[in-house]
């Protein structure tokens, strides 16, 4: 993984990908019949391309389809069997593994990866 700063990372490939995504939004307009996305990918080259794999910090396994990740109030991201281990109930509440952040399980929102 690259040392650069992510906002770096995020900046060069807005810059180059704007000019390509303001043609993609004229082509949409022009065709109503497309919502929601994009006719065609949008290639930033090898340099932005990263891996889509998750490991979860509590249980230092990978995410899976069984076993999404799920992102917590507070920001930080955990899988869902440590989220099963550290809340019992729906309703019980728990603290993160990082911050002093306290929430119950249906306050969190699972995170959806391409496997």
């Amino acid at each position: 993984m690259s040392e650069e700063s992510p906002l770096q990372k995020i900046l060069e490939a807005g810059t180059y990908a704007i000019p390509k995504l303001s043609k993609v939004r004229r082509i949409v307009k022009e065709n109503a019949k497309q919502h929601g996305e994009l006719p065609c990918e949008v290639d930033l080259g090898a340099a932005f391309r990263f891996h889509n794999i998750f490991i979860c910090p509590v249980t230092k396994e990978p995410a899976t389809s069984a076993n999404p990740p799920q992102l917590l109030t507070c920001g930080h991201v955990i899988s869902r069997v440590a989220l099963t281990r550290m809340a019992r109930s729906e309703r019980q509440r728990f603290k993160c593994h990082i911050c002093p952040a306290q929430m119950a399980k249906d306050e969190v929102k699972e995170i959806k990866l391409q496997y």
